[in-house]
């Protein structure tokens, strides 16, 4: 489980003029090695994708934070690998938008916690 220490340093306030409703929202941002994959994971029998609207399938979409490809590829495959969810493959590639804090819990990334800078985050 990722634990992050949020101070009023890192925090972003936004208004939503829509909802009229206003929020402050946790900024990350990556050490300069780091970059953002999208990965397809694919695996050998199907797995039911909770909460992504795909339900029961064989590929799931998900990010993975990586120095390269190749550890970004190693790096989905321990999170998503498993004796009940075997993987089958990994395929990634660079996402578009290199931005963390434009992706919706960046948290769950994979390799979240060694691809952040510690600039009051502690993450865990």
């Amino acid at each position: 489980m990722t634990t992050l220490e949020v101070t009023t340093e890192n925090l972003e306030y936004e208004f939503n003029h829509k909802t009229q409703q206003s929020f402050y929202k946790q900024k990350f941002a990556l050490q300069v090695d780091f970059s953002i994959y999208f990965a397809d994971v694919h695996f050998e029998k199907q797995v039911y994708a909770f909460g992504s609207g795909l339900g029961f399938t064989s590929v799931i979409y998900a990010y993975s934070l990586g120095r390269d490809p190749e550890e970004a590829e190693k790096l989905a495959l321990e999170k998503y690998d498993s004796d009940d969810t075997k993987v089958k493959k990994v395929h990634v590639n660079l996402a578009r938008s290199q931005d963390i804090n434009r992706y919706t819990f960046p948290e769950h990334m994979a390799g979240f916690a060694n691809a952040i800078q510690s600039h009051g985050v502690a993450v865990n």
